[in-house]
């Protein structure tokens, strides 16, 4: 009789890449958000440092939580009741 199960180190899973996709997404934007917050403080423009901290919170909280969802996907699997 054959052994069915796969190793999780053969194939990588399509939740597996996303969570890498993702992960790299959200560095991206991180790093342009704080390249674009440095600039608005450099020409004197509080008000646009607030707007680019605010919404870099906002992306890195959105990020983290589909990390979070797509790994829990991975490793659990979609409940359907």
């Amino acid at each position: 009789m054959r052994h069915s199960s796969r190793s999780k180190l053969e194939v990588p899973s399509t939740w597996l890449e996303l969570n890498v996709t993702v992960a790299g997404a959200l560095l991206t934007v991180t790093l342009l958000l704080g390249t674009v917050s440095t600039l608005a403080a450099a020409a004197g423009k509080p008000e646009t440092v607030a707007l680019v901290v605010l919404t870099g919170i906002a992306v890195v909280l959105v990020g983290a939580a589909l990390v979070r969802l797509s790994e829990h996907l991975r490793t659990d699997g979609p409940t359907l009741q």
